[in-house]
């Protein structure tokens, strides 16, 4: 009888070990707190370029130097050239500026953003020499001769995120650009002149 009422506690003992029971690394993962945290489209880029035309026609070179959720700062550099003058000509122009990104609409890999800025615009005209190359009339045409231009404007582009460090953009580019001081080799003062700093452009960031 002994024998028998050892062997059941054994068995019992036995059923109970091997019975199934939920463990906690069982549980199916929660990742809302990880989506939730993950930062939006475009806040770990370093760098965008992008290709432009309309009244500045070239390239951006956009460099971020500060990020949050929901706000970049950039400083960027320009080269190309624009409409400065008359004509529909495009004297070599260079600049620079600052650009905030704000973000409007965000997705999970796609943003809408505005992006308020100033850029500076440096054009520093056609020589006698390289307009009797191209056979220009600059008293005509008004080509401008070291000009610099100060130019607040909007950028307002869609952003669509491949990876973290990759994505394209699309945008639209308004403003105005009001030359500080310069002339034309004609001879006028351009100082105080109005230009509409309006474009598109398409670039791609990393």
């Amino acid at each position: 009888m002994r024998y028998r009422v050892t062997f059941l506690c054994l068995a019992t003992l036995l059923s109970l070990g091997h019975s199934p029971t939920t463990r906690a690394d069982d549980a199916p993962l929660d990742t809302s707190t990880a989506s939730a945290d993950a930062p939006p489209p475009g806040q770990q880029s370093f760098v965008e370029l992008s290709a432009h035309a309309g009244f500045f026609t070239g390239l951006r070179l956009k460099a971020f130097v500060y990020s949050t959720k929901s706000i970049n700062l950039a400083v960027e550099g320009l080269y190309g050239g624009s409409t400065f003058g008359h004509g529909g000509l495009f004297p070599t122009t260079f600049g620079a500026g600052l650009r905030s990104e704000i973000q409007l609409i965000s997705e999970t890999h796609q943003a809408i953003l505005l992006c308020p800025g100033l850029n500076g615009y440096y054009v520093p005209g056609v020589s006698q020499s390289e307009a009797k190359r191209s056979d220009l009339d600059l008293s005509l045409f008004g080509v401008p001769a070291n000009v610099f231009a100060l130019a607040p404007n909007v950028d307002f582009h869609w952003l669509y995120q491949f990876a973290p460090h990759f994505g394209v953009v699309v945008g639209l580019k308004g403003g105005a650009a009001i030359t500080v001081w310069g002339t034309n080799h004609a001879g006028q003062d351009l100082a105080g002149k109005f230009g509409v700093d309006a474009g598109v452009y398409l670039g791609t960031r990393i």
